[in-house]
């Protein structure tokens, strides 16, 4: 298992290795580039070209990050399951 400190050190080291021109950003068909960071819901130019879309958890309600997941456990109740 890595250390605390040894995963800071490598996020540190990602961070600082990205190139600069590693950016958000979309090309119109002319092949003029625009940089702009990507949004969800935002007026940007990219999502005037490039209609953004959702995702169904997320319409409900569920975070941007699709790794965010939460059940709820209960004890098993002969109830919840009616014969047929």
């Amino acid at each position: 298992m890595q250390s605390r400190m040894t995963v800071t050190r490598a996020a540190r080291k990602v961070v600082r290795s990205k190139p600069v021109e590693l950016v958000d950003a979309c090309w119109m068909s002319a092949g003029q580039k625009i940089v702009e960071p990507q949004t969800l819901h935002g007026p940007g130019r990219c999502n005037a070209l490039y209609l953004p879309h959702s995702h169904p958890r997320m319409a409900a309600g569920a975070p941007l990050t699709g790794d965010v997941l939460k059940c709820v456990l209960k004890p098993a109740d002969p109830k919840d399951y009616p014969r047929s």
